[in-house]
């Protein structure tokens, strides 16, 4: 047999017509209801004014509340919510400090509770693993300037039919969104034009990180080398990719990536130029207006400050180390080293490479300030010499 459930309402009543009849003793029945003998005087006199419904329960709730959020300070909070529908309750709360006092000013917490009952919060299931750690080869910046992430925000159409592929250019250490630029394709040449809009404006970084897809890098190119990173190279900024198929070393950009998806991407313009200006307002609204925690809810505006390293298109030929051994790659990426010919990228023809030779026959590849390997030519079988010293030999990167 279950357990039987006691209606409060019930015992309440049936205490109230017990003292009605008056056949046992008040304290009496107050020790069998299990209340005191002022709370059993208080219902009765509810009773006796009010009948049944004054011996209903009823709220605990304080008549007044100093501390409790005005009406006025509730519907503000509703309204940044409805108009920025991905910001939590910090970044609402930074957001009202600007127009209130530090006495008036509610609580997170308080937004939080006030979103939740005006419906505005969805719950997700949050998900446990092991925090990702970051490589040696993935570097994490002390400064802005230092390291610009890039990545293609996955594409969409707009309402003319044509594709958009969403360029985003972010300095790492400020959270600044230093271009979003509506491209109707993803080659290395148009990704180019736009990074130089952010040198003129905005300076040289040290770093670019980005990940191991077309057009940042060639899978099939010694250390992904392609025109784009070569470029780069020539201009003092050096390439910085993360591992394959490890999106979280780049998580700040693909958190800012999942801010677009919700707020721009089901909202498609007419076409790439509207698209365009949309992508500018809100950068600008991420820059300037948005508080981010990461940076003690100030804004990424606050935090960025242009590089001192200016853009200038026509470089100087860079000079190597008096200990180098320059040369030429030719028109098929190759060089020429001890009579012997062997492939390097193409990505590289009709520029200058250092060499450093060791005594074991092995050699650092050098282009200006980045190390492509250590390479050794890979022995023939019998220790035997090609016959046609025109022929790539074989080599091994270590």
């Amino acid at each position: 047999m279950g357990w039987q459930s006691v209606n409060p309402m019930e015992e309440r009543a049936r205490f109230v017509l017990a003292v009605m009849k008056g056949q046992e003793r008040f304290s009496a029945l107050c020790r069998k209801a299990g209340v005191s003998r002022k709370t059993g005087y208080k219902l009765v006199k509810r009773f006796r004014t009010e009948g049944l419904k004054g011996i209903a329960e009823r709220s605990r709730r304080p008549r007044r509340s100093p501390t409790a959020v005005s009406i006025s300070t509730v519907c503000e909070v509703v309204s940044i919510r409805n108009a920025h529908p991905q910001w939590g309750a910090k970044k609402i709360r930074a957001i009202l400090e600007q127009q209130y006092t530090r006495a008036t000013l509610p609580a997170v917490r308080s937004i939080n509770r006030i979103l939740e009952r005006c419906g505005l919060v969805q719950k997700y299931r949050r998900r446990r693993g092991k925090v990702p750690y970051y490589p040696e080869t993935v570097i994490r910046p002390k400064t802005t300037n230092e390291v610009w992430t890039v990545d293609f925000k996955g594409y969409w159409y707009t309402k003319d039919g044509r594709r958009c592929n969403p360029l985003t250019i972010r300095d790492e250490h400020s959270k600044f969104i230093l271009d979003i630029g509506a491209l109707a394709d993803s080659t290395g040449s148009a990704v180019f034009e736009r990074f130089k809009r952010c040198f003129v404006r905005y300076g040289l970084p040290k770093y670019i990180r980005s990940d191991n897809g077309e057009p940042f890098s060639c899978s099939t190119s010694i250390k992904g080398l392609n025109t784009l990173a070569v470029n780069f190279i020539k201009l003092g900024i050096l390439p910085n990719r993360i591992p394959k198929r490890s999106p979280q070393y780049n998580g700040g950009h693909e958190r800012m990536h999942g801010d677009m998806k919700k707020e721009l991407q089901f909202t498609p313009a007419r076409d790439l130029a509207l698209q365009q200006r949309i992508f500018d307002a809100w950068r600008q609204e991420y820059n300037e207006v948005r508080p981010h925690e990461a940076l003690k809810m100030k804004t990424p505006a606050k935090c960025y400050v242009a590089s001192p390293r200016r853009f200038d298109e026509v470089k100087e030929d860079f000079v190597y180390s008096p200990s180098a051994i320059l040369r030429k790659v030719g028109m098929r990426g190759e060089i020429w080293w001890e009579g012997r010919r062997f492939f390097l990228s193409n990505a590289l023809t009709h520029e200058t490479v250092g060499i450093f030779p060791y005594k074991d026959g092995k050699f650092d590849v050098w282009f200006r300030e980045f190390f492509i390997g250590r390479a050794a030519f890979l022995p023939l079988g019998g220790g035997k010499q090609p016959k046609d010293p025109q022929k790539m030999l074989p080599m091994s990167w270590h």
